[in-house]
């Protein structure tokens, strides 16, 4: 007998996921090439689902710092559906005025937000949701970061380089804001 733990079954992206994202999520983002479904891989080390991009065009893997590996929204989604992904996510790039703010760790059990996090997400008062967890938020707003100082504990910023999960679980007024 194996004393090997078996994987959870990662969540899968479905139809009300997708409307809820298209009704919420800022809608000159979602006319951007910047999209990639992604696949859940589980991290035995981590305890959780790594988020691993797909190129929506050729299903192979994408690169947050790779272009020609995104697409358009509608065929992430596509591709998301089809072959029972977790998500999708939007990609910051250089050339575009975006910058995601990505609170880790910051819901109670109870579901209370940490104060901390309260705080940035009320002085920003951006596009801000729920991550795929339910234990983080993600806000996106307009502006360019500093060279250095991305990250510090909980809190982790990119305007380029990266992608954001999204989930269309919004929280406040869900506009999109210069938070420079």
């Amino acid at each position: 007998m194996s004393d090997t733990k078996k994987a959870p079954q990662p969540p899968v992206m479905n139809r009300e996921d997708v409307e809820r994202i298209r009704a919420v999520f800022p809608a000159e983002m979602l006319l951007l090439p910047q999209w990639v479904p992604y696949r859940m891989k589980w991290s035995e080390s981590m305890g959780k689902f790594d988020k691993i991009p797909v190129n929506p065009n050729t299903g192979y893997n994408a690169k947050s710092n790779l272009p020609s590996t995104w697409g358009r929204f509608d065929i992430a989604v596509k591709l998301a559906l089809n072959r029972k992904l977790g998500g999708v996510g939007f990609v910051f790039s250089k050339t575009d005025p975006y910058v995601g703010i990505d609170l880790d760790k910051c819901v109670k059990e109870d579901g209370e937000i940490e104060t901390w996090a309260s705080e940035i997400i009320a002085e920003l008062n951006s596009y801000t949701e729920k991550s795929p967890s339910g234990k983080g938020y993600h806000i996106i707003g307009c502006g360019k970061l500093p060279p250095r100082g991305r990250r510090k504990g909980q809190i982790e910023m990119y305007d380029r380089g990266r992608f954001f999960t999204v989930t269309g679980l919004v929280s406040g007024s869900g506009v999109l804001r210069d938070i420079q």
